[in-house]
């Protein structure tokens, strides 16, 4: 759980791609490295709960890397992936 990875997860998800491919691209993923999608979900959810009480430290470790202006509020911008990663069917 890097502020790079958060911040391009985030912004990832605000982009239009096709829902289909990225299930294939992701299902593929799971079953190379043997993992279920209600592990994986669960997984990601308790590491942004992590990151939520380090983001001081994530920001401070990927503030560099983004343009000043571009920013973001690493609490919030936890919370929020979180809320969409809890409200995927």
């Amino acid at each position: 759980m890097e502020g790079k990875d958060i911040y391009d997860v985030f912004y990832t998800l605000k982009l239009d791609f096709k829902e289909k491919k990225f299930e294939k691209a992701l299902n593929s993923t799971l079953n190379f490295y043997k993992i279920s999608e209600r592990d994986l979900f669960k997984e990601l959810i308790k590491k942004l709960d992590e990151a939520k009480k380090n983001a001081k430290y994530i920001g401070n470790s990927t503030n560099h890397f983004i343009p000043k202006n571009l920013r973001p509020n690493w609490i919030e911008i936890i919370e929020s992936l979180k809320a969409e990663i809890e409200n995927l069917p």
